[in-house]
Protein backbone atom coordinates (compact mmCIF):
# COMPACT_ATOMS: atom_id res chain seq x y z
CA UNK A 1 0.00 0.00 0.00
CA UNK A 2 1.35 3.36 -1.23
CA UNK A 3 1.62 5.87 1.64
CA UNK A 4 -0.49 8.71 -0.33
CA UNK A 5 -0.05 11.29 3.01
CA UNK A 6 3.76 11.04 2.94
CA UNK A 7 3.83 11.35 -1.42
CA UNK A 8 1.13 14.09 -0.70
CA UNK A 9 3.50 15.56 2.14
CA UNK A 10 6.55 15.45 -0.39
CA UNK A 11 4.36 17.69 -3.21
CA UNK A 12 3.25 19.70 -1.11
CA UNK A 13 7.27 20.52 0.42
CA UNK A 14 8.34 20.57 -3.49
CA UNK A 15 5.46 22.99 -4.37
CA UNK A 16 5.82 25.50 -1.30
CA UNK A 17 10.01 25.53 -2.23
CA UNK A 18 9.00 26.17 -5.99
CA UNK A 19 6.27 28.99 -5.04
CA UNK A 20 9.16 31.17 -2.98
CA UNK A 21 11.32 31.84 -6.09
CA UNK A 22 8.28 32.51 -8.40
CA UNK A 23 6.85 35.05 -5.42
CA UNK A 24 10.43 36.49 -4.82
CA UNK A 25 10.40 37.05 -9.07
CA UNK A 26 6.58 38.81 -9.24
CA UNK A 27 7.93 41.01 -6.40
CA UNK A 28 10.88 41.73 -8.09
CA UNK A 29 8.96 42.66 -11.17
CA UNK A 30 6.61 44.66 -9.45
CA UNK A 31 8.99 46.72 -7.97
CA UNK A 32 11.08 47.36 -11.07
CA UNK A 33 7.71 48.00 -12.66
CA UNK A 34 6.70 50.28 -9.94
CA UNK A 35 10.57 52.20 -9.97
CA UNK A 36 9.84 52.30 -13.83
CA UNK A 37 6.47 54.14 -13.43
CA UNK A 38 8.08 56.36 -10.95
CA UNK A 39 10.69 57.59 -13.78
CA UNK A 40 7.98 57.52 -16.06
CA UNK A 41 10.35 55.15 -18.05
CA UNK A 42 7.20 53.52 -20.00
CA UNK A 43 9.18 51.94 -22.50
CA UNK A 44 10.12 49.97 -19.79
CA UNK A 45 6.80 49.68 -18.22
CA UNK A 46 5.63 48.06 -21.41
CA UNK A 47 8.00 45.29 -20.87
CA UNK A 48 7.94 44.59 -17.80
CA UNK A 49 4.38 44.25 -17.54
CA UNK A 50 3.81 41.05 -19.71
CA UNK A 51 6.72 39.75 -17.94
CA UNK A 52 5.03 40.14 -14.49
CA UNK A 53 1.65 39.06 -15.69
CA UNK A 54 3.50 35.70 -16.70
CA UNK A 55 5.27 35.43 -13.42
CA UNK A 56 2.12 35.97 -11.62
CA UNK A 57 0.17 33.23 -13.60
CA UNK A 58 3.07 31.04 -12.76
CA UNK A 59 2.77 32.38 -9.37
CA UNK A 60 -0.70 31.57 -8.86
CA UNK A 61 -0.70 28.81 -10.78
CA UNK A 62 2.04 27.67 -8.20
CA UNK A 63 -0.34 28.25 -5.33
CA UNK A 64 -3.24 26.90 -6.66
CA UNK A 65 -1.49 23.67 -6.54
CA UNK A 66 -0.07 24.48 -3.17
CA UNK A 67 -3.46 25.13 -1.61
CA UNK A 68 -4.92 22.18 -3.77
CA UNK A 69 -2.17 19.63 -1.90
CA UNK A 70 -3.20 21.59 1.36
CA UNK A 71 -6.75 20.85 1.05
CA UNK A 72 -6.02 16.95 -0.73
CA UNK A 73 -3.62 16.68 2.80
CA UNK A 74 -6.85 18.08 5.02
CA UNK A 75 -9.22 15.69 3.11
CA UNK A 76 -7.48 12.90 3.78
CA UNK A 77 -6.40 13.16 7.28
CA UNK A 78 -10.09 13.68 7.66
CA UNK A 79 -11.44 11.03 5.97
CA UNK A 80 -8.48 8.91 8.16
CA UNK A 81 -10.38 10.82 11.22
CA UNK A 82 -13.49 9.68 10.19
CA UNK A 83 -12.39 6.05 9.35
CA UNK A 84 -10.58 5.78 12.63
CA UNK A 85 -13.56 6.78 14.25
CA UNK A 86 -16.31 4.66 12.52
CA UNK A 87 -13.25 1.86 13.92
CA UNK A 88 -13.37 2.47 16.98
CA UNK A 89 -17.23 2.69 16.93
CA UNK A 90 -17.62 -1.20 15.55
CA UNK A 91 -14.68 -2.14 18.06
CA UNK A 92 -17.20 -0.32 20.77
CA UNK A 93 -19.77 -1.72 19.30
CA UNK A 94 -18.22 -5.49 19.36
CA UNK A 95 -17.17 -5.19 22.64
CA UNK A 96 -20.66 -4.46 23.71
CA UNK A 97 -22.10 -7.08 22.02
CA UNK A 98 -19.78 -9.48 23.26
CA UNK A 99 -20.56 -8.21 26.89
CA UNK A 100 -24.02 -8.24 25.99
CA UNK A 101 -23.87 -11.86 25.28
CA UNK A 102 -21.88 -12.75 28.47
CA UNK A 103 -23.33 -11.27 30.73
CA UNK A 104 -26.93 -12.60 29.42
CA UNK A 105 -24.69 -16.25 29.05
CA UNK A 106 -23.80 -15.21 32.99
CA UNK A 107 -27.45 -14.75 33.94
CA UNK A 108 -28.59 -18.07 32.92
CA UNK A 109 -25.99 -19.84 33.79
CA UNK A 110 -26.19 -18.15 37.43
CA UNK A 111 -30.43 -18.81 37.03
CA UNK A 112 -29.77 -21.94 36.13
CA UNK A 113 -27.54 -22.54 39.92
CA UNK A 114 -30.34 -20.58 41.49
CA UNK A 115 -33.03 -23.42 40.21
CA UNK A 116 -30.69 -26.19 41.50
CA UNK A 117 -29.79 -24.91 45.30
CA UNK A 118 -33.31 -24.15 45.78
CA UNK A 119 -34.05 -27.87 44.48
CA UNK A 120 -31.16 -28.80 46.72
CA UNK A 121 -33.18 -26.84 49.22
CA UNK A 122 -35.84 -28.28 48.98
CA UNK A 123 -34.75 -31.88 48.84
CA UNK A 124 -32.76 -30.93 52.09
CA UNK A 125 -35.88 -29.17 53.93
CA UNK A 126 -37.60 -32.71 52.47
CA UNK A 127 -35.41 -34.99 54.16
CA UNK A 128 -35.21 -32.68 57.69
CA UNK A 129 -38.73 -33.16 57.51
CA UNK A 130 -39.10 -37.06 56.66
CA UNK A 131 -36.65 -36.83 59.86
CA UNK A 132 -38.59 -35.14 61.95
CA UNK A 133 -41.28 -37.68 61.28
CA UNK A 134 -39.18 -40.71 61.77
CA UNK A 135 -37.93 -39.22 64.93
CA UNK A 136 -41.64 -38.97 65.61
CA UNK A 137 -42.68 -42.24 65.22
CA UNK A 138 -39.95 -43.48 66.52
CA UNK A 139 -40.91 -42.04 69.92
CA UNK A 140 -44.15 -42.92 69.67
CA UNK A 141 -43.22 -46.66 69.11
CA UNK A 142 -40.75 -45.90 72.01
CA UNK A 143 -44.16 -44.61 73.94
CA UNK A 144 -46.24 -47.47 72.68
CA UNK A 145 -43.26 -50.18 73.85
CA UNK A 146 -43.38 -47.89 77.34
CA UNK A 147 -47.03 -48.76 77.80
CA UNK A 148 -47.09 -52.25 76.95
CA UNK A 149 -44.05 -53.09 79.49
CA UNK A 150 -45.56 -50.95 82.36
CA UNK A 151 -48.91 -53.35 81.39
CA UNK A 152 -47.06 -56.34 81.52
CA UNK A 153 -46.03 -55.16 84.81
CA UNK A 154 -49.17 -54.47 86.25
CA UNK A 155 -50.22 -57.85 84.84
CA UNK A 156 -47.63 -59.63 86.98
CA UNK A 157 -48.85 -57.58 89.66
CA UNK A 158 -45.73 -55.88 90.06
CA UNK A 159 -47.26 -52.65 89.39
CA UNK A 160 -50.12 -50.82 89.88
CA UNK A 161 -52.05 -49.33 87.13
CA UNK A 162 -51.27 -45.70 86.46
CA UNK A 163 -50.64 -43.12 83.54
CA UNK A 164 -47.50 -43.86 82.44
CA UNK A 165 -45.74 -41.28 80.80
CA UNK A 166 -44.64 -40.96 77.34
CA UNK A 167 -40.61 -40.18 75.88
CA UNK A 168 -40.79 -36.38 74.55
CA UNK A 169 -37.44 -35.98 73.48
CA UNK A 170 -38.29 -35.43 69.73
CA UNK A 171 -41.19 -33.47 70.21
CA UNK A 172 -39.95 -31.18 72.44
CA UNK A 173 -37.14 -30.14 70.71
CA UNK A 174 -39.43 -29.94 68.10
CA UNK A 175 -41.54 -27.28 70.23
CA UNK A 176 -39.28 -25.51 71.45
CA UNK A 177 -36.78 -25.07 68.29
CA UNK A 178 -38.49 -22.70 66.17
CA UNK A 179 -36.46 -23.55 62.98
CA UNK A 180 -37.37 -27.19 63.56
CA UNK A 181 -40.92 -26.33 63.63
CA UNK A 182 -41.08 -23.98 60.96
CA UNK A 183 -39.80 -27.27 58.90
CA UNK A 184 -42.50 -29.44 60.60
CA UNK A 185 -45.47 -27.11 60.02
CA UNK A 186 -44.61 -26.43 56.49
CA UNK A 187 -46.07 -28.25 54.16
CA UNK A 188 -45.63 -27.90 50.00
Amino acid sequence: MVDTTSSLSERLAEAEQGERPLAEEVNRLAAAKDDAVARSDYTAVGELQPQLDASRQELAIAHATTEALRGALAAIAEQRAADQQQLNLQRQRDQARAQYEAAVLAEHDALDQTQRHMAAVRAGLDAVRQSIEAALDAERLAGDARFDAHQALVQLGEREPAHVGRPNAASAKIHNDPLLSAIWRYRP
